[in-house]
């Protein structure tokens, strides 16, 4: 049941355009979990590490769609608001029946993990016999920032990283 309230959020979170307040709860802020990138400015297509630190006294456990770096998502500041943007590009193009392949992801105390995500965005192009041809591209200079939502016992959890800025 998890599981399908998270694909249903995904789901909503990136193929939908609705934008993202960011509000910041004294629940959020108490919270000894850590969501930051390397860097705050970075070139197009330069690889950004995105690290989760995990300083409480028990275990967190993230589900991670494919889609998700880590199970976080992405965000783009544009016109005064944040928006969800995609992070890998097509997941299931051209019609494809997809069944996401969620990865649980154990976060022991005083742990912390990494990943790295280049920028580039696979998009698909359909052709009539069903093939799909790729392309690859980054992601356009502006300001991003990751997101990050989990349960914690009963509790839902939203966390931001530090906003950061692509450039040319």
């Amino acid at each position: 049941m998890k599981r399908l309230a998270l694909t249903l959020f995904l789901f909503f979170l990136i193929g939908c355009q609705t934008y993202v307040d960011k509000p910041i709860t004294d629940q959020e802020t108490s919270l000894d979990i850590e969501l930051k990138t390397d860097k705050w400015v970075y070139t197009k297509g330069e690889p950004i590490t995105l690290f989760i630190t995990n300083n409480l006294e028990r275990n967190i456990t993230l589900h991670s769609h494919p889609a998700q770096l880590m199970g976080a998502s992405l965000l783009q500041f544009s016109s005064g608001k944040w928006y969800p943007t995609s992070i890998f590009g097509d997941w299931c193009p051209c019609g494809a029946e997809c069944y996401p392949n969620f990865k649980d992801i154990t976060i022991v105390p005083g742990q912390t993990i990494s990943d790295k995500w280049n920028q580039a965005l696979r998009i698909a192009h359909c052709k009539l016999n069903d093939e799909i041809a790729w392309e690859t591209k980054f992601k356009e200079p502006g300001k991003y920032m990751f997101i990050l939502q989990f349960t914690l016992d009963t509790t839902r959890v939203t966390m931001y990283s530090n906003e950061f800025e692509i450039k040319n």
